[in-house]
């Protein structure tokens, strides 16, 4: 059985279609456009992408808590296990620096990539929403997202002023999958 419109997927003729396609529906203020090309398209998906990415602010939390970690595990264990240093003070910070930097590369490394699977997605392990095999071939494709019915006619006529040759709604299943109605 047939269940709920989440989508509608709009086909386009060929790489340069696509491209317009792209641009009129990030000037229409699409939601979360998803493009779907046989062979990458740099111009493209540079048109899909945001201005920034928010991995570095994950990626500097990381190096701030490696900074702070290293500090404060070598300040508690000289502490904890003192050496008598003839007169100089314990807590002597520029050889902790040493192990600051390393826990702060390690962190920040670290940040970066969880920051970058958990952004992009990654893994995404199963196929995505309006995904049809001819789309791997030779079709080009952008699917827009609906976040309620009222939006279909306005998500419709975008995918028809970026001149889709087709426009099919993508269903979600009483499975939980989706499929795009033909």
């Amino acid at each position: 059985m047939i269940g709920d419109v989440v989508g509608l997927i709009g086909y386009f003729p060929g790489p340069d279609a696509l491209r317009n396609g792209i641009e009129t529906a990030v000037r229409s203020h699409a939601v979360d456009p998803v493009a779907y090309t046989p062979i990458p398209d740099a111009s493209a998906f540079d048109t899909l992408r945001p201005s920034s990415s928010p991995v570095r602010w994950v990626a500097l939390a990381g190096g701030l808590f490696g900074i702070a970690a290293a500090l404060s595990m070598t300040i508690w264990m000289s502490w904890d296990y003192p050496v008598i240093v003839g007169g100089k003070p314990i807590t002597s910070i520029p050889p902790f620096m040493v192990a600051a930097f390393e826990l702060m590369v390690l962190f920040g490394s670290i940040g970066s990539i969880a920051g970058f699977l958990w952004f992009s997605r990654l893994p995404d392990l199963t196929p995505s929403q309006a995904y049809r095999p001819e789309l791997a071939v030779d079709q080009y494709a952008i699917f827009l997202p609906l976040g309620s019915e009222s939006e279909r006619g306005r998500v419709e006529r975008i995918l028809q002023d970026a001149g889709a040759t087709e426009i099919a709604p993508v269903l979600r299943s009483e499975r939980g999958r989706l499929e795009v109605l033909d």
